[in-house]
């Protein structure tokens, strides 16, 4: 999507420095498409490429795929250290979705928490296999989720144990358009922005 610059190495870990980058973004009020280029710089070191619009359809409809919200820093170490992700769920909360054709994956973009790490700026969802999960269970059903939220409870699921690099299938990111780059977006998304219908892009990266 971007074009790749050169970048000098950083004693700093990568995500961390990745990071600072998006917070400055806010601090500053506006776009640095360096940014994202770096971004897809890190992807691309990881092994994944945007999703092609077919690709991403069959990853939300295989069956037995989980997503969860997730921290950045915690994502990109996944993915540039493999540094497996620790899920504790001490309160045994709703805490991941089953994918369920799109409907898991919209409850945990619209529900999840955006990270503090990039000061709310970039929404993570991460599509995974629960290959290292040692728990993964349906909401009870005298939980006060099924009166608030019963769409939600549906696809929601109560887990704990760990996500590896290699159960990664996808991993989602949601900015806010102020922040993304004018000249990066779709045309669908480009009428959308000029019409003022478009707050957030989303970009899809699919191990490649």
């Amino acid at each position: 999507m971007f074009e790749r610059t050169h970048r000098e190495s950083s004693p700093m870990n990568e995500s961390a420095r990745l990071a600072g980058l998006f917070r400055d973004m806010r601090t500053q009020g506006r776009e640095d498409e360096h940014v994202f280029e770096t971004l897809e710089e890190d992807l691309d070191l990881a092994g994944f490429a945007l999703g092609e619009t077919r690709e991403v359809f069959e990853i939300m409809h295989e069956p037995g795929l989980l997503c969860r919200s997730e921290a950045f820093g915690r994502v990109m170490d996944l993915l540039l250290e493999q540094k497996a992700i620790e899920i504790e769920n001490p309160e045994d909360d709703a805490n991941m979705c089953r994918v369920d054709g799109g409907a898991g994956f919209r409850t945990a973009m619209l529900e999840g928490f955006s990270g503090k790490d990039v000061d709310g700026i970039v929404k993570i969802v991460m599509t995974f296999e629960g290959e290292h999960l040692v728990s993964c269970d349906p909401i009870s059903r005298d939980s006060s989720l099924w009166e608030t939220k019963p769409e939600t409870a549906t696809v929601s699921l109560r887990g704990r144990g760990q996500v590896a690099f290699d159960d990664i299938r996808m991993v989602s990111f949601r900015f806010p358009v102020r922040f993304f780059p004018k000249d990066a977006l779709m045309e669908s998304e480009q009428d959308r922005f000029e019409d003022g219908q478009l707050a957030f892009v989303v970009r899809h990266y699919i191990r490649a």
